[in-house]
């Protein structure tokens, strides 16, 4: 995370403001290209996502796991 963050501060400044609104901590790919919260199931990720303003939900998608 560091080094993502010290190359774009952007993403740091996104990171914590994700952090701020939600639980789950937020986890940043190994290639800094996307930001992710994992979830027990969708009913968590829709509380997760309520607290965000709209312009973060705009930037947000929800995916399920495969069963298997």
């Amino acid at each position: 995370v560091g080094a993502a963050e010290e190359i774009c501060p952007a993403l740091g400044e996104l990171r914590m403001r994700l952090a701020r609104c939600v639980s789950p901590p937020v986890c940043l790919t190994g290639s800094g290209s996307a930001m992710f919260m994992l979830c027990e199931d969708r009913a968590e990720a829709s509380e997760v996502l309520d607290p965000l303003d709209a312009d973060l939900k705009r930037m947000c998608v929800v995916v399920r796991s495969n069963p298997w």
